[in-house]
């Protein structure tokens, strides 16, 4: 089953020409969007294999007003990273757009992953300790 509601990531990616990009994701599945207790949001420069530009934490559903600095031309990887309960990293998408670009809205689909531990120290809730 699709998780059919999409997120918003409120991170607006603006070109040095001015145009803005909506960044938004959503779950593959609707258990994968319930077990998600931390997002991580993050631009990468040259794609999704890139090296990281910006990142940004966020509860799910939760909206910021945050935005990266004008984005130069070229190819960038928006990705999206879950966590669970457990602090480990449980799901991931990313899409690649090219700035400057027609595209209005980028969705990134978040499917489930190879989870991997994601803070080194204490964790509660999905949160690492010092965060």
């Amino acid at each position: 089953m699709t998780a059919r509601r999409s997120f918003v990531v409120a991170l607006a990616l603006f070109g040095c020409g001015g145009d803005s990009i909506a960044w938004e994701y959503r779950f593959e599945s609707v258990a994968l969007r319930d077990e998600a207790r931390v997002i991580e949001a993050r631009v990468l420069r040259g794609g999704c294999s890139g090296e990281e530009l910006a990142a940004y934490r966020f509860a799910p559903g939760e909206r910021s007003a945050v935005a990266p600095a004008p984005l130069e031309d070229g190819r960038y990887g928006l990705e999206i990273e879950a966590r669970d309960e457990s602090c480990r990293w449980f799901a991931r998408g990313c899409a690649e757009v090219e700035v400057p670009s027609d595209v209005q809205v980028v969705q990134v689909v978040v499917s489930a992953s190879t989870a991997r531990e994601a803070c080194p120290g204490a964790c509660e809730a999905g949160v690492c300790a010092g965060e």
